[in-house]
């Protein structure tokens, strides 16, 4: 009687595993990890590098090869980042040496981030933004491949609205 109870016991808790594991479904839900997050910026601090090294350039919007750095999502139309070239072309065409520093990074979900960039030269500065969303490819049972989900460049943008920078003041504060 009792090789009956642990047989059965056996085999129940086998069919529970085997449901669970057949059931389940392969989203992956969490937050970038150190590593992505690292990646990002890296991929970041390539494009202020590459900002950095254009100026004097004969092409009509020199700095529209720096925005290869990144990597954007299939939305994104060439027009926008040839603007955003031409927008960074008229900022940055001063001749002053252009130094990034970076603010915060804030998720929004499990697949939404943007990173906040303070860019400072001797006489100006700007805020920049870069939103990046992970592809949801790899995250339906139905999907061949999973687990390939990368970080897409969505939204790039700079301005130099410096009031939301404190917005979060403490009133203690000096």
């Amino acid at each position: 009687m009792r090789k009956i109870e642990i047989v059965t016991g056996v085999a129940l808790v086998t069919i529970l595993c085997l449901s669970y594991l057949h059931f389940r479904t392969d989203v992956v839900a969490q937050t970038a990890t150190e590593t992505e997050v690292m990646d990002i910026k890296r991929q970041i601090q390539n494009f202020f590098t590459a900002l950095d090294s254009l100026p004097g350039s004969s092409e009509a919007y020199p700095y529209q090869s720096a925005f290869k750095f990144l990597s954007f999502g299939p939305k994104t139309q060439e027009a926008d980042i040839q603007k955003m070239a031409q927008q960074t072309d008229d900022m940055v065409k001063g001749g002053n040496r252009w130094r990034p520093e970076f603010l915060d990074s804030k998720s929004v979900g499990n697949d939404l981030i943007q990173f906040r960039y303070l860019y400072k030269s001797d006489t100006d500065l700007a805020i920049w933004y870069f939103t990046f969303y992970r592809s949801q490819t790899g995250t339906r049972p139905s999907d061949t491949t999973l687990y390939a989900r990368t970080w897409v460049c969505i939204g790039i943008r700079f301005d130099n609205d410096f009031d939301s920078l404190f917005q979060h003041w403490s009133k203690t504060s000096p």
